[in-house]
């Protein structure tokens, strides 16, 4: 089942060498990443307002918190193909999440 979410996120240079460029490519190619997962659908960055995305996610597990854990698994899945992808390391970037999804009670707060 998929529910409907917003998810915004913060990505900071970690003060590497690579760092600025790294924290650019995640913010330029993230909305690609998640339109083109089989876990995300209707994929869309917000124009005015940066680092913010509404879709559908899937949404699976039968209690609250497994719903919660899983949301987090897919998200950071993407985040970390997008970083394979482009060869950046964890050390040059730390990315914070919070996701509103229908359906869970509170924000999910995260880091990548």
């Amino acid at each position: 089942m998929k529910n409907e979410f917003l998810l915004t996120y913060s990505v900071k240079d970690m003060g590497k060498k690579t760092s600025d460029t790294d924290a650019n490519t995640v913010r330029y190619y993230i909305e690609s990443y998640l339109s083109n997962d089989v876990d995300f659908d209707d994929v869309n960055k917000l124009k005015n307002v940066e680092t913010t995305i509404t879709g559908m996610i899937t949404v699976t597990g039968s209690i609250e918190i497994d719903k919660k854990t899983n949301i987090i698994k897919i998200i950071r899945r993407v985040f970390k193909k997008l970083m394979d992808e482009y060869d950046i390391k964890d050390t040059s970037i730390e990315i914070d999440c919070a996701i509103l999804v229908h359906g869970i009670k509170k924000a999910i707060v995260f880091k990548v």
